[in-house]
């Protein structure tokens, strides 16, 4: 049975603002014990440590070539896919799906058509700062991470409060729906189970396309340390390259 190894990176959980970690990937590789021994082999011989760790490697500056060429011979040699994503802009998209989107809905309006939450999430990401300013726009983000997290009356009330004390008229399309307080949104992210993290988002990416490139059956392993190759390693040459 064909195997993926899969591992990710930039997780921070319901939190996609961390500044820190804007971007959250995740890796999956199908290869053999013995492919990956070699690789190392190859590129890292003098290598002591028991797996390969992007951060310890990419701090001399002598491993950075090998590390990219590591990459490259994994990509050549081996089914690969990496997905990542930017955590602000799909913040924006759940925006639109729980503070905006039912407030459509409930109106007979079809927000979806012709992609319109893309549009609208990826107009509020661009000029979301230069509308709301910085502190506003930001102090917004957070109330509704909070509120989709916490689903307390007194977090989903914060978050009311946030978007009326920001200039929502100037994006009503996407704040009017929290400013008027529409109980079909704020339903929505009371709902149970609604959650900010992308986790699952990541892995389904994932999974669609090893489906696609796997022959027949095949079984996913998650951080395989104790294997040779850390495959954090790879998406982590991936994300800053």
């Amino acid at each position: 049975m064909e195997r993926f190894s899969i591992d990710e990176s930039g997780y921070t959980g319901f939190d996609l603002l961390n500044s820190e970690q804007r971007f959250q990937g995740a890796t999956a590789i199908s290869i053999t014990d013995e492919e990956a021994a070699r690789l190392i082999r190859e590129h890292f011989p003098n290598l002591q440590a028991s797996e390969l760790k992007y951060r310890a490697l990419a701090r001399r500056p002598a491993n950075r070539d090998r590390l990219l060429n590591l990459q490259r011979d994994a990509l050549a040699q081996n089914k690969c896919v990496t997905y990542i994503c930017d955590k602000r802009f799909l913040l924006m998209l759940m925006f639109m799906d729980y503070a905006v989107e039912p407030f459509y809905y409930e109106r007979g309006l079809d927000f979806y058509e012709d992609g319109q939450n893309y549009s609208l999430a990826s107009l509020l990401y661009r000029i979301g700062l230069t509308l709301l300013g910085n502190v506003g726009f930001d102090a917004l983000m957070a109330a509704f991470q909070r509120a989709i997290k916490n689903k307390t009356q007194e977090a989903i009330s914060n978050l009311v409060l946030t978007v009326r004390n920001v200039r929502w008229k100037e994006l009503p399309e996407a704040l009017g729906p929290l400013a008027y307080a529409s109980p079909e949104c704020l339903a929505a992210i009371a709902t149970p189970g609604v959650t900010t993290d992308v986790a699952f988002v990541v892995l389904q990416s994932l999974i669609s396309r090893m489906e696609v490139m796997a022959k027949g059956t095949y079984r996913v392993e998650h951080d395989r340390s104790k294997n040779l190759l850390n495959y954090n390693a790879l998406l982590q040459c991936y994300m800053s390259h």
